[in-house]
């Protein structure tokens, strides 16, 4: 809802350009206020960093304080075969060490068959999600003649989208939450296609509609993504597909001003399939909720058996 009261008032793109980028500095802040996920430290031997978070985590959710002799067991029963003894090893090798155990991340997500079927789908899904996220927007600012207030309108029905997301995954499942919402988003989207127009009131009604839903699934898709990776490749797998995401986000202006001096309603066409594509290959993914997290590829590979 910001964008389009800084837009108003900055009609330069260069200053607002500069304004956006000024705004975001204070997320530096997360870097200390944010803590470490207790089984990435338990992975790389720093259990009592890990039970000291555990312990505040505790504390703040009014739990009773954990076993701390039980927890510890728990914590150095965690292990990574990646995460090498590097106590005899210069700064520069440890950068180096680094470097590979991060490439190293990249290939092991693709390597393991069931971690490349799980990579490829969550890929699509960020694509897609992206890609009507912002298609929506450019393409739905174009509705009226006052683009400021459907900018400010589209981020008023992330409020909802993204307070509505979570209760339900919670309680649904992920899966669920994330097919319904792209296929509530595809159908509004073909409603909006099939709507005159010179019903502008009813075409925006159906477009911040849209909005909402692709936001609630832009919202779980991260969740889901992260838990469909093992605690060894979580963070690596997770940011690949925020990365592939980005090809939705670069694509959607261009299809948007490709598109539309063909056929008008051709970009939400193309944002409506998307969207419903995307909520058939939800299903092809396995259910996070109610799930034991995995350690590594080994544990992934043991379930999978298990599961066969």
């Amino acid at each position: 809802m910001g964008i389009p009261l800084f837009a108003y008032y900055i009609r330069n793109w260069v200053t607002l350009q500069i304004a956006f980028s000024i705004s975001t500095l204070p997320l530096i802040c997360y870097f200390w206020f944010l803590p470490s996920s207790p089984r990435w430290l338990a992975l790389r031997r720093r259990e009592e960093e890990a039970l000291k978070i555990l312990n505040q985590m505790a504390k703040i959710n009014r739990k009773p304080k954990p076993n701390r002799l039980e927890l510890m067991t728990i914590l150095k029963s965690c292990k990574d075969e990646r995460i090498l003894n590097q106590s005899n090893i210069t700064a520069l090798q440890s950068i180096l060490q680094a470097f590979k155990n991060i490439g190293n991340g990249y290939v092991s997500i693709v390597r393991n068959g069931e971690l490349r079927k799980r990579s490829f789908l969550i890929w699509f899904l960020f694509i897609s999600v992206t890609l009507v996220y912002y298609g929506l927007s450019f393409d739905t600012a174009l509705i009226t003649r006052d683009p400021f207030i459907l900018v400010f309108l589209g981020g008023l029905m992330e409020l909802p989208g993204y307070t509505i997301a979570m209760p339900l995954a919670t309680k649904w499942g992920r899966k669920p939450t994330v097919a319904s919402s792209f296929f509530i988003t595809g159908v509004v989207c073909l409603i909006f296609v099939l709507s005159p127009q010179n019903y502008e009131t009813i075409r925006i009604v159906f477009a911040m509609i849209g909005k909402l839903f692709i936001s609630s699934a832009f919202a779980v898709i991260y969740l889901l993504g992260a838990e469909l990776y093992p605690t060894s490749e979580r963070a690596t797998g997770l940011s690949c597909a925020v990365l592939m995401g980005r090809i939705g986000s670069i694509s959607a202006p261009y299809i948007v001003d490709l598109t539309r001096p063909v056929y008008s309603n051709f970009p939400t066409i193309i944002f409506s399939a998307t969207s419903i594509l995307a909520g058939l290959v939800t299903f092809f993914l396995p259910e996070t909720k109610d799930t034991e997290l995995l350690d590594s590829i080994r544990s992934l590979e043991n379930q999978v058996i298990n599961e066969s």
